[in-house]
């Protein structure tokens, strides 16, 4: 049996905060089956691609965060 499987981050636009931010998920997939997990961390829409899935230049702790993410793909 072959196992599909894909690992997104994904900015939760439908889950904003009162101060304005986003919740950013891990969003995991194998074989069809979906689950999100909390990354801990908040950011505004402007601060996010939504192309790359990734922090863009307005997010002042980019380096850190795609460091962390690389360590954990």
């Amino acid at each position: 049996m072959r196992i599909n499987h894909s690992v997104k981050t994904v900015l939760r636009t439908d889950k904003k905060k009162l101060d304005g931010t986003c919740p950013l998920y891990y969003q995991i997939i194998v074989n069809s089956k979906t689950l999100k997990l909390p990354v801990g961390v908040s950011l505004k829409e402007s601060e996010w691609s939504f192309v790359k899935s990734l922090p863009n230049g307005n997010y002042r702790g980019k380096v850190a965060f795609s460091e962390h993410l690389d360590k954990l793909l």
